[in-house]
C-alpha cells in the first residue's frame, strides 16, 4: 500500500489504505471513511456493504443523475 498524504490548515496526515474496504484510510491506526457514505447509509446500509466490501458496482439510475443535478 502506498501512503500519502492529507493536509488540512493545521496538520498533516500519514495514511494507509484498508485492505478490505475500498475508500476506507487508516490514520493513527484508526478506520476513517468517506463523509459520503453517511449519506448512503441514510439511504441504504446494503449498498454500502455491496460497494465498498464485494466490489460491486453498477450504473446510475436516471432518478440518480437527476438527483445530483439537484445538488
Amino acid at each position: 500500500m502506498e501512503n500519502k498524504l492529507i493536509i488540512d490548515e493545521f496538520n498533516i496526515f500519514d495514511f494507509e489504505c484498508h485492505e478490505n474496504y475500498k475508500s476506507v484510510r487508516i490514520i493513527d491506526e484508526k478506520a476513517n471513511f468517506p463523509i459520503s457514505w453517511l449519506n448512503t447509509q441514510g439511504y441504504c446500509e446494503y449498498s454500502l456493504y455491496l460497494e465498498y466490501c464485494q466490489g460491486v458496482s453498477t450504473a446510475p439510475t436516471q432518478e440518480m443523475v437527476e438527483g445530483t443535478e439537484g445538488h
